[in-house]
C-alpha cells in the first residue's frame, strides 16, 4: 500500500505502476480507497517478472490509500503512483507499447498519436545482477529500490507521431527486464463563440 493525495483539479487522472519480480502471482486488482483501478498495459518476461500500468478516471480528491492486490506472496514488489489531470475522461489511453530483454540499457519506445499527449512506463528488472536504473535524460522518476529494481518515468512533452525512447541505463549488463508504457490523452477544451 502506498498513501496518495489527489488535488481538487479538472479532469483527473490517478496511475499506479506496479512491477514483480516474478510473473506469478498475478497482480488481481488495484484500489485507491473503494475505488477499482483498470489495468492500461503489462508486460511479463517468462516467469521472472512484470511491469504493470493501471490508470482511474476521476479519482476522489484527498488522501486515500493505492492498495495493490496480488494472488498470493510476491517477492521484490514495487508500486507507487501518480495523480494528473486535464486528461482525456472519456477516451484517456492511446497508443500502448511493450517489450522485454536481457543486459543494458532496458526499456522501449512508443510513438504517442495524441496531439498533446503525455506518455508513462513501467519497469522491472527481473534476473542478474543487482541493478541500478537512471531514467532517460529529462524525464521523471519516482520509484526504485536494491537488487530487484522497479521504475517509472514520464514525458509530458514527447513528440508526437514520432518515435520516443524510454530507456533506463543500468549499471550491470547480466540481467533481464520487462517494460510496458502508455500514452495518456489530454482533454480537449471546447472553444464556443455566441453572439451575431
Amino acid at each position: 500500500t502506498a498513501s496518495l493525495t489527489v488535488a481538487s483539479n479538472s479532469n483527473k487522472i490517478l496511475i499506479v505502476s506496479a512491477n514483480a519480480y516474478a510473473s506469478s502471482p498475478t497482480l488481481t486488482g488495484i484500489t485507491f480507497g473503494a475505488q477499482a483501478l483498470t489495468q492500461g498495459n503489462t508486460e511479463i518476461y517468462l516467469a521472472d517478472g512484470r511491469a504493470d500500468l493501471w490508470y482511474l478516471i476521476n479519482p476522489n480528491v484527498g488522501t486515500d490509500t493505492i492498495t495493490v492486490t496480488w494472488s498470493g506472496t510476491a517477492g521484490r514488489r514495487t508500486m507507487g503512483g501518480y495523480s494528473f489531470y486535464n486528461v482525456d475522461q472519456s477516451s484517456p489511453i492511446g497508443v500502448i507499447d511493450s517489450t522485454t530483454g536481457s543486459g543494458a540499457p532496458a526499456g522501449g519506445t512508443i510513438t504517442p498519436t495524441t496531439v498533446g499527449s503525455m506518455i508513462i512506463d513501467s519497469m522491472m528488472w527481473t534476473s542478474g545482477t543487482a541493478a541500478s536504473l537512471t531514467e532517460t535524460a529529462g524525464y521523471c522518476i519516482f520509484i526504485g529500490g536494491s537488487d530487484r529494481n522497479g521504475g517509472s518515468q514520464f514525458n509530458l512533452t514527447p513528440t508526437i507521431s514520432a518515435s520516443n525512447t524510454m530507456n533506463y541505463t543500468n549499471s550491470v549488463s547480466d540481467g533481464t527486464w520487462a517494460w510496458c508504457s502508455m500514452e495518456v490523452k489530454k482533454s480537449i477544451d471546447e472553444w464556443k463563440e455566441e453572439g451575431t
